[in-house]
């Protein structure tokens, strides 16, 4: 083969476009590529033209900046323009290494190399370049920048230092607002926020906002903002999605995260949100997969229509905005979620009218003010993991989420509370249920259907005051279900 392959590898570039230094730099890495790997092909004897199939695997590694994320088996691309990487399928990698071959059949006059172009020569290039490109966890490197759309936003310090895009930074997940130091968003907290909550529930979501920002749920919790209609809970996430980026958010359904290909939409996302759920949205069995999502478990996420299964970490930010009052599935983990809810209600007056595309507008007028606003949040929730290993939160704050604990278990708080050991008394099914509905109605709480409860009674009596339920209790003259050596505490006769 020519001696003068090596300058043709370098006569692939444009030199016209480069310095003499980066002419050098070209001719130096073709160089080493050669010694490495060898020519790019050879002739045979009789003038057929041979690949050398490493060659081009460890080429298009120089030439193009890829990867290959050993655990997802899926390859990604550096965009410079958006100093992000994304996804890009094995189908435009084969077109890529098409498109090389034809350029050195072009470059070198051997149109033969043009005929070897073959799907099974492509695709064995591809499987080839899977271990020239190894990456194993790019993305889990977690790091106190915010990719914001024009630039790298660095928070060590007290003022955040803005750097150019890198691929070094291994980031995914742009927000498609700019930094501007200084800007404001008064609308947003004086005329939206000020008037819907009071300044410990706008703290408290400016640092869940900061830390979604960030794109890992360090703290582990889940956010749930409740109130009625037009209150401004929709507007307001409608503003974080915008600000973190609607392409990184992905649509939360309880009711079908035990199903075989669900996780797979959240690959590559950084919000999980739940709008406008119903009453039932926590209580659904996949509820329980909510805890796993925040609590960086590891998740296989299985991919419809193929044979990938990606291992994802659970480090999701969640939002769920709810009309309704919300119950849990505790399943006896009640200290879990405890530690992971946080709840805010919308209950006060909103000062503005119900705008159309109002989210839009304030995204629109004050975008960048509302990012400096999270990116504070992102300081003030760094100063409390510091000093207390978690969200800080108001007396009221933490009095929120025991009240939803005991709703959500509000059979088993009636059995504590109302149901008192009596030797020699007995109590019927029927007035236990009666009793309860009486009990949640003192509480502003919406009762469970009288069907369950008398199914949750039978364990909750028996867990705690060892009472099994029997089918002889009298009343009347008849036999009715309940409960004996109990007594609802009301009515227990004291000596």
């Amino acid at each position: 083969m020519s001696s003068n392959h090596n300058l043709a590898l370098v006569e692939w570039a444009d030199l016209n476009d480069l310095d003499t230094g980066e002419v050098e730099g070209a001719r130096q890495a073709h160089d080493e590529l050669i010694d490495a790997e060898g020519e790019p092909y050879h002739t045979s004897t009789r003038g057929g033209v041979i690949l050398n199939e490493p060659f081009f695997a460890a080429k298009f590694m120089v030439e193009h900046q890829v990867f290959h994320d050993t655990k997802s088996r899926t390859f990604f691309r550096y965009e410079p323009d958006r100093g992000r990487w994304s996804e890009i399928s094995t189908d435009v990698i084969k077109v890529m290494f098409s498109n090389d071959l034809k350029t050195m059949a072009d470059r070198f006059s051997c149109p033969q190399i043009i005929s070897k172009r073959t799907n099974a020569l492509l695709t064995g290039l591809t499987e080839m370049l899977r271990g020239h490109a190894a990456r194993l966890n790019p993305f889990q490197g977690a790091q106190k920048v915010i990719h914001v759309a024009n630039g790298m936003l660095h928070l060590d310090g007290e003022c955040g230092d803005l750097r150019s895009f890198a691929p070094d930074y291994y980031s995914r997940n742009q927000s498609p607002i700019a930094y501007e130091a200084g800007a404001g968003c008064p609308r947003f907290l004086e005329e939206f926020l000020g008037p819907a909550l009071p300044p410990e529930d706008i703290t408290l979501l400016q640092k869940v906002s900061g830390q979604i920002l960030l794109g890992d749920n360090t703290a582990q919790v889940i956010v749930v903002l409740h109130g009625l209609g037009g209150a401004g809970k929709g507007t307001f996430v409608e503003v974080i999605e915008g600000v973190v980026g609607r392409e990184n958010v992905a649509q939360l359904r309880t009711k079908h995260l035990e199903k075989q290909f669900e996780i797979a939409g959240y690959v590559g996302k950084s919000l999980l949100c739940g709008r406008d759920v119903p009453g039932n949205f926590l209580n659904e069995p996949g509820a329980q997969l909510l805890k796993a999502l925040v609590g960086r478990d590891l998740l296989d996420a299985e991919i419809k229509g193929g044979n990938k299964r990606p291992q994802i970490l659970g480090t999701y930010n969640i939002l769920i905005t709810s009309n309704s009052r919300l119950r849990v599935k505790l399943d006896g983990d009640v200290s879990a979620w405890r530690r992971r809810l946080l709840i805010v209600p919308f209950v006060g007056q909103a000062a503005v009218q119900p705008i159309p595309g109002l989210a839009q507008t304030l995204l629109r007028e004050e975008g960048s003010g509302i990012l400096n606003w999270m990116i504070e949040g992102a300081r003030l929730l760094a100063q409390d993991l510091e000093t207390a290993g978690r969200i800080q939160l108001t007396a009221g704050q933490r009095q929120r989420v025991e009240c939803l604990l005991c709703e959500s278990d509000s059979v088993r708080d009636f059995v504590r509370s109302r149901v008192v050991p009596a030797p020699g008394h007995d109590v019927t099914t029927d007035q236990l249920v009666n009793a309860y509905e009486g009990f949640c109605s003192d509480r502003g709480w919406s009762p469970q259907p009288r069907r369950l409860v008398q199914e949750q009674l039978v364990d909750a009596m028996l867990d705690i005051h060892h009472a099994q339920r029997a089918t002889d209790i009298q009343r009347q003259g008849k036999n009715r279900r309940g409960y004996r050596a109990v007594a609802l505490n009301s009515s227990v006769v004291r000596d």
